[in-house]
């Protein structure tokens, strides 16, 4: 799934990520968290900050150990 999500456009990624914010869909916390490892910097950041807006906890880098992320 994750090589399919590359073709999609930044801003798509983004506006989904603000839709899932918007409508406090903790549901897809879990997706947000397995999707998180795949993408750039940009759309990880923005999940972080999706994640942070439900209530959830942030991700670090996904080459950085537990506990060390920002």
């Amino acid at each position: 799934m994750w090589p399919r999500l590359e073709t999609i456009n930044r801003e798509i990624k983004f506006l989904l990520l603000e839709a899932v914010e918007e409508r406090g869909r903790r549901d897809l916390a879990p997706v947000l968290r397995a999707w998180f490892p795949h993408e750039v910097r940009a759309v990880r950041t923005a999940i972080n900050h999706t994640l942070q807006g439900l209530g959830e906890g942030t991700l670090p880098h996904p080459k950085r150990p537990a506990g060390r992320g920002r």
